[in-house]
């Protein structure tokens, strides 16, 4: 079934790259289009792409050309409703080939399930500047569409990380974007982005996270705050725990490191069987330990990290010491997608001193110091 993010490729430069980014970012289905080059050049990128999405078990789809999609092997052909018709695309792929087709109409979607088709893509949902844009029915109109066929649903035209969601509650099944991924600056990230809006679909748990962090013995921070919160908001959690304390709501009285060695065969244990969409991290006690958490997160493709820089407990201790602050700027600051230090901790970081709302303002807009 297709389903999930649909990425379109452009006519920009290093093409073959930042697909390979975007595919580690979670691409479902890629779909080849350009009608700029000459054959023999279309037909060599299309077999290079074909290549590179069956070794990351993703769809690969051929816009409109049917002589393409055979010479290159491709899963399948997406028609415009000028390209041609499913009949004769069906007859030269064969059955075991995808086909889909573009409509904007009930009538139309009705036609291409009639035909055989095993999907349609549905749009434009919003102004879009990859090509002109004469329907734009939007995701109102999706919900009908949705109502009169059982296929598949590709949304396409406009989307972005702000208003997918719209379009994944109106009923898609799969968004097809072009610029929001492969004109950011890090594709892996806005793939990323995207992928995740999908777990709003799911039956709960929504998603999973897992939690990096010290265990708090009075439950009301760290390791146990952490799974609380991720599962009142409907997630899984799971975690992995860098440092044991003795704590109430009076204070710490003593804190207790966990060997790096054994931080670092929790984090295996987890990252090779959960499939992690977010992990967040708390108090992490150590340079050695910030260092394996750097590393996994690398060797395990984790891109979405929300950081909260604990260095500090609330009652003053001081919870990490200063070569594990250096560690941390310089190994787990640069992989954060959201960082949420307190005063004290943005002060660390960026070297500044805040005194207000404006100091505040600043330190969020300045590299890390050291």
């Amino acid at each position: 079934m297709i389903k999930g993010l649909y990425l379109i490729t452009d006519h920009g430069e290093n093409l073959m790259e930042r697909v390979r980014k975007a595919l580690a970012g979670g691409i479902s289905i890629l779909q080849y289009r350009n009608k700029v080059q000459d054959y023999p050049a279309r037909l060599a990128e299309c077999r290079e792409l074909r290549q590179l999405c069956a070794s990351s078990g993703v769809t690969f789809i051929v816009n409109d050309d049917l002589r393409l999609a055979t010479e290159s092997g491709a899963d399948g052909v997406h028609l415009g409703q000028e390209d041609g018709s499913v009949h004769l695309a069906r007859g030269i792929l064969g059955p075991g080939k995808i086909i889909g087709i573009s409509t904007h109409s009930c009538d139309e979607a009705k036609q291409a399930e009639a035909d055989g088709a095993d999907y349609i893509g549905f749009g434009a949902m919003y102004p879009t500047g990859s090509k002109e844009v004469q329907f734009m029915p939007g995701p109102e109109a999706l919900k009908t569409v949705k109502a009169c066929v059982s296929l598949p649903v590709v949304a396409i035209g406009g989307i972005t990380r702000d208003n997918a969601g719209t379009v994944l509650d109106a009923g898609a099944d799969s968004l097809a974007v072009i610029s929001a991924v492969l004109s950011h600056p890090q594709p892996v990230l806005a793939a990323a982005e995207l992928r995740l809006l999908f777990n709003r679909r799911n039956p709960f748990p929504r998603g999973s996270v897992l939690t990096v962090a010290g265990s708090d013995s009075g439950g009301g921070a760290g390791i146990q705050a952490d799974i609380k919160t991720i599962t009142l908001l409907g997630g899984y959690a799971s975690s992995a725990i860098t440092a044991l304390t003795a704590q109430n709501t009076l204070g710490v009285t003593s804190i207790f490191g966990i060997p790096a060695s054994f931080v670092a065969e929790q984090l295996d244990a987890v990252l090779s069987d959960i499939p992690v969409d977010v992990v967040k991290t708390g108090m992490l006690f150590s340079a050695e330990i910030i260092g394996i958490i750097a590393d996994k997160l690398a060797e395990y493709g984790k891109r979405i990290v929300i950081l909260d820089p604990v260095m500090v407990a609330k009652g003053g201790s001081k919870l990490i010491g200063d070569d594990a602050i250096t560690t941390l700027i310089e190994r787990l600051l640069p992989l954060a997608y959201l960082v949420t230090p307190n005063i004290p901790e943005a002060e660390a970081l960026t070297g500044l001193t805040i005194g207000d709302e404006r100091g505040a303002m600043t330190s969020t807009a300045l590299p890390p110091s050291g």
